[in-house]
């Protein structure tokens, strides 16, 4: 940094704000969440000199400590940002300290407040007239339901997105609904979640379970695009969990060796939450 000099210092602090940002979401989208947070309290100190990038810097910084499991510190920067971030002129801005106090709640159990920002999140879209944001917004708080076994509410909301995402060739939308789908009707099966009986585990179950749904394709390994690091384990722990419903457990293996390379190496502690929770999961089974 001391080796380049610009005659305007609020230039220079704007380069490195823009430029520390820009690593610090790197990092956090491959996950080394420790790197990211130092990189991104660098570039909030730069963004001092250049206030254009304090909120935008804040927003990152906060949700990498959120997906790193440092929910007390994410809980600071988040009432910072509610308390200075204008939803009139920063409308982006709110709707994402909106959702990522969503995942807040969520992670601390908090689930009634998670469901009522994402709700404020949808009026505020809707009244903004920002109709592609809205549904994305909608998007979020049905994995809220589905999250809270609230299926059949989920599955109405999804299919009737799909059908009009369809007609508009909106293809990005439909996948992001199709996995939350995959998600839902798995849960709605009760085979997902549900350990087999004695007799299934001896291997004498039925050849293709009744209350499997054959027709359904694996879904995509992720969403079109993962928001984050974390989202895109979400998306890999969906296909396993859809392999292990229809006990193919080569498909099963094959995953859980790629998704060790690719998650592994991560210093986030939901993430290495997850993923023992996972392969303890298939030692049961």
């Amino acid at each position: 940094e001391a080796a380049r000099q610009w005659p305007d210092e609020g230039n220079r602090s704007a380069l490195f704000a823009a430029f520390y940002l820009a690593i610090g979401r790197l990092f956090a989208a491959r996950g080394r969440y420790s790197t990211a947070v130092t990189t991104l309290r660098r570039g909030l100190e730069y963004s001092v000199g250049a206030p254009c990038f304090v909120v935008p810097v804040r927003i990152a910084l906060a949700a990498a400590l959120l997906e790193k499991g440092d929910l007390n510190e994410a809980s600071g920067q988040l009432a910072i940002l509610q308390s200075t971030v204008e939803p009139s002129r920063e409308p982006a801005y709110w709707v994402q300290t909106l959702e990522l106090s969503a995942q807040w709640g969520l992670l601390v159990g908090q689930f009634g407040a998670a469901e009522e920002r994402l709700g404020q999140a949808i009026l505020f879209l809707a009244q903004s007239g920002i109709p592609h944001a809205e549904l994305n917004a909608w998007l979020n708080l049905i994995s809220v339901f589905i999250f809270l076994h609230q299926i059949g509410r989920a599955v109405a909301l999804l299919e009737q997105m799909r059908q009009s995402a369809v007609q508009s060739g909106d293809e990005a939308l439909v996948g992001r609904i199709d996995p939350l789908l995959h998600m839902a009707r798995g849960r709605a099966l009760g085979r997902e979640e549900t350990a087999p009986s004695v007799t299934e585990m001896w291997g004498e179950w039925e050849e293709d379970p009744p209350d499997v749904e054959p027709s359904l394709p694996a879904p995509t390994l992720v969403p079109v695009r993962p928001r984050s690091f974390l989202a895109f384990l979400a998306g890999r722990e969906l296909r396993i969990r859809w392999y292990l419903a229809r006990h193919d457990w080569q498909s099963v293996a094959r995953e859980m060796r790629s998704v060790a390379r690719e998650f592994d190496h991560s210093d986030s502690r939901l993430v290495q939450l997850r993923l023992r929770a996972l392969r303890g999961m298939l030692a049961y089974y």
